[in-house]
């Protein structure tokens, strides 16, 4: 069957027809886009006016703080001038809002709380100091706590950021030095030594602490402790501080035959034990009560009452070189000799200082391996406890000789302390 041709002009027809609707769906298209494009510009439009808008409003608002701040500044200056207190403290404050890390302005209100005897107004400005605040600054607030406020614990904790800022500062350091010894912290004062030789903080009185860090005690210890016990009655540090320092005291001042020691010879060691006890029932795991009760049995030679405590050393215990000092002490009187050297050796790694270690150490040495083993350890040990008279008789450390500051410095070349006794040395040319 013949087909039919097509009529003329057919095909042109079809791609007139397909290009009508490209051209009505491309139409369709863009009008379908048009208020995307139109909301997008919109948006773009909106965001860079609420930019600029917020930009002159943070200029504006800079100008006025700081037009604000001028005012304060001046009016803060013309209080200082004619001394009006109340004023200038309400104006510094107002500044400091503006201005939280500008140091004038805490200072001001800080003299004004001064001059008006709100020395804790004082305090809790001074508090607020940015670190840029110079060191003269924490110093004064360290004092404060310390002496008019009777807060040991805030002053302690303003010279450890003081040393954070000023890691040099040799009078924050020796200010906290004095706070961790008074405070029994024998561990924190060894720590604040090393650290303060390395910062280049320390003094003569530095490498004293260090010495003394083991036995040391002060005579007017238990009764500040005391005072602050009238300020805090149940704080564990000061209890047992003013409890050890009474104890080591009385030990410390038989040792140089003091006048205090007989009167203090006359008070009933049984009030002493029980007190001990007391603190103990309610301090389980103070490791400084342990250790004054361990020198009590010691000292009277209660050689099982001793052993009890050494029963189950916690961790702590076991890092305290006078816990193994003791441990060498009760194996030796049970004649374990090998045992009682491995214990002094210990102590002596733990606190390569520790005289009464070496002392008790070469008696063994000598007892066991003969006097030629035991010499060069019963040298440092000699050196030591004549160190120990010095330093007890002296009223401080800054009255301490130079010769026996020079002295110190070779005992701890003895023992090993190297970069201590060069460190030291430094102080006594």
């Amino acid at each position: 069957m013949n087909k039919r041709p097509k009529p003329a002009g057919h095909k042109q027809t079809d791609i007139a027809s397909a290009s009508s609707r490209k051209k009505s769906n491309s139409s369709q298209l863009n009008s379908q886009m048009a208020p995307s494009r139109r909301t997008f510009w919109m948006i773009t439009g909106c965001g860079s006016v609420l930019v600029l808008l917020v930009g002159v409003g943070l200029l504006a608002n800079r100008w006025f703080v700081d037009s604000k701040v001028n005012d304060l500044m001046r009016d803060c200056n013309q209080a200082v001038k004619s001394a009006d207190w109340p004023t200038l403290e309400r104006l510094a404050r107002q500044w400091a809002v503006l201005e939280p890390e500008s140091v004038k302005p805490w200072t001001m209100a800080a003299s004004a709380s001064r001059a008006m005897g709100d020395l804790g107004g004082c305090a809790q400005y001074l508090s607020q100091l940015p670190d840029s605040a110079p060191v003269e600054a924490f110093h004064e607030l360290s004092l404060l706590q310390m002496e008019s406020l009777v807060q040991p614990l805030a002053a302690r904790d303003t010279c450890v950021r003081t040393l954070r800022i000023y890691p040099d500062d040799r009078e924050s350091s020796l200010r906290l030095l004095f706070i961790h010894s008074m405070l029994c912290h024998r561990d924190k004062v060894v720590t604040e030594v090393k650290r303060a030789v390395r910062a280049g903080a320390d003094t003569r009185a530095t490498y004293a602490y260090l010495f003394t860090a083991n036995w040391i005690t002060f005579a007017n210890g238990s009764k500040l402790n005391q005072f602050w016990i009238e300020q805090d009655p149940e704080n564990e540090d000061f209890l047992v501080a003013a409890l050890t320092h009474e104890a080591l005291y009385r030990v410390a001042d038989n040792t140089t035959g003091g006048e205090s020691s007989r009167k203090d010879s006359e008070l009933p060691e049984i009030n002493l034990q029980t007190r001990i006890d007391g603190l103990r029932s309610r301090f389980p795991n103070n490791i400084e009560l342990r250790m004054i009760e361990m020198s009590k049995h010691l000292q009277a030679g209660q050689v099982d009452r001793l052993g009890e405590l050494l029963e189950s050393p916690t961790d702590k215990l076991k890092v305290d070189n006078r816990y193994w000092r003791y441990q060498g002490w009760f194996l030796a009187s049970h004649e374990q000799w090998s045992e009682a050297i491995d214990a002094y050796h210990r102590a002596l790694t733990l606190c390569p200082v520790d005289f009464s270690s070496q002392n008790e150490l070469a008696a063994i040495l000598r007892r066991t391996r003969g006097p030629a083993e035991s010499q060069s350890m019963q040298t440092k040990a000699n050196l030591g406890i004549e160190l120990e008279l010095a330093f007890l008789k002296a009223s401080n450390f800054e009255s301490v000789s130079q010769t026996d500051y020079g002295r110190l410095a070779d005992y701890l070349e003895l023992c090993g302390e190297t970069d201590l006794s060069n460190g030291l040395r430094k102080h006594l040319r």
